[in-house]
């Protein structure tokens, strides 16, 4: 490393008032994490809340649904009202269930009209793959040709999605947009409201993709009349592997006709009624199919609980930080040696994007090295230095292991080796 990054990496470490957090984690051993935009790490309270949940389970067993404080039955209602607050949404306006590809096509169900004019979805490109099987197979179920139904947008020379091109693509014929919040690939955000306005003026509803935002980014779903948006849990939020999905709709969608059905959607106070008719929650709780995973639900909670201690603002600030600080290592110590960085500078979310024609074995050495970044094919490594659990002196050292391996071509012997898993 060289010496003057070392230095100031300490002096942010030193003064930064949030240096306790990533105290709060359990880390790979020797490692440096830098795949938390993929899998958020543990938390203490997170942990916690496991174990406190399976003593509950041990002694009460089925009376867990009732007896504990609070009773399991409202644990959906309670989380989601705790991740509300972080996004910026008012009560009843979140829900969880049970992954972020069933919450999308549970929207898509809800939200899309079952005749008309308007049928075709309009999406990017280069959507994360989840997204756009589950568009594809959605249209295909309503009788419509994938291939002609949905819009695509692409990015432009740069790598980028422009606005202008999405709205522009919005026909008369198009219904929804699925859109991300932040690209997966290049680390890019989108202008939210903006689209939001500008797409709704034609007719068009979007649903959001927040995975790579969701505890994250200061997002005002509420205030900034999104009309809905998918999320996951296990990224920013630190809920754990494969961690509840999560949905919003807008307050004024409501009351909420759920195009897909289940009973853990009604009414608490009907759900036991067990009548032959569906008698929905009528906000964002009637989007839930089955009975929820109480463990999951725990794992989440004590992880929420942790992040709304800290608060999304102070959170943002201090992912903004560690982004530029990485970014501007990078650009001095890196692009020399022919990394490229693809997220813009003005419109970033919590990861950078390096791009160089070897990314692949660049990032088999780096886990070698026990360094763990994240490839996307074709040339894509992602670093994510994450606000919950990574240090300035983290990314002082990240990109000093990649100089070396660069400066010595360390990954010419990885040029030729497909990894089962990146």
């Amino acid at each position: 490393m060289m010496p003057d990054w070392v230095d100031e990496a300490a002096q942010r470490d030193a003064l930064d008032p949030l240096g306790w957090l990533p105290d709060r984690y359990s880390h790979p051993a020797d490692t440096l994490y830098f795949d938390g935009n993929s899998l958020g790490l543990q938390s203490d309270t997170a942990r916690a809340a496991v174990l406190g949940t399976l003593q509950n389970w041990a002694e009460l067993g089925v009376m867990g649904w009732t007896e504990t404080s609070p009773p399991w039955f409202t644990w959906v209602e309670r989380v989601s009202a705790q991740i509300a607050g972080l996004l910026g949404a008012v009560d009843g306006e979140i829900t969880l269930g049970s992954s972020t590809t069933v919450m999308l096509h549970q929207l898509l169900a809800t939200l899309h009209p079952s005749s008309g004019s308007r049928w075709k979805v309009l999406m990017d490109s280069s959507a994360f793959p989840t997204d756009r099987y589950a568009v594809a197979s959605f249209l295909q179920g309503r009788g419509h040709n994938p291939r002609s139904s949905l819009v695509l947008v692409e990015p432009r020379s740069d790598r980028l999605l422009h606005a202008e091109d999405i709205v522009r693509l919005a026909g008369t014929d198009v219904a929804l947009a699925v859109l991300p919040s932040v690209v997966f690939t290049t680390g890019q955000t989108l202008p939210m409201e903006e689209l939001t306005r500008d797409l709704r003026e034609r007719g068009v509803q979007v649903i959001w993709d927040l995975s790579h935002s969701a505890g994250l980014l200061p997002h005002q779903l509420h205030w900034d009349r999104i009309d809905a948006a998918v999320f996951c849990t296990y990224k920013y939020l630190n809920g754990g592997p494969g961690a509840p999905g999560g949905a919003f709709i807008h307050q004024s969608l409501w009351p909420v006709q759920p195009g897909l059905q289940g009973w853990w959607g009604s009414a608490n106070e009907r759900q036991f009624d067990m009548t032959a008719e569906f008698l929905g929650a009528g906000n964002a709780h009637a989007l839930q199919l089955g009975t929820p995973s109480i463990l999951a639900l725990s794992a989440l909670a004590g992880s929420v609980s942790l992040l709304s201690e800290v608060g999304i603002e102070a959170l943002h600030r201090r992912a903004l930080d560690l982004v530029s600080f990485l970014d501007a290592l990078v650009r001095e110590r890196l692009t020399p040696l022919g990394i490229s960085v693809l997220t813009p500078s003005g419109e970033r979310g919590g990861h950078l994007a390096l791009a160089h024609p070897e990314a692949q074995a660049l990032s088999l050495v780096l886990r070698d090295r026990r360094v763990i970044p994240d490839f996307r094919f074709p040339d894509i490594i992602r670093l994510a230095p994450v606000p919950t659990t990574t240090r300035y002196r983290d990314c002082a050292r990240v990109v000093s292991v990649l100089h070396d391996i660069l400066t010595t071509e360390a990954w010419k012997p990885y040029q030729h080796v497909r990894p089962d898993v990146l």
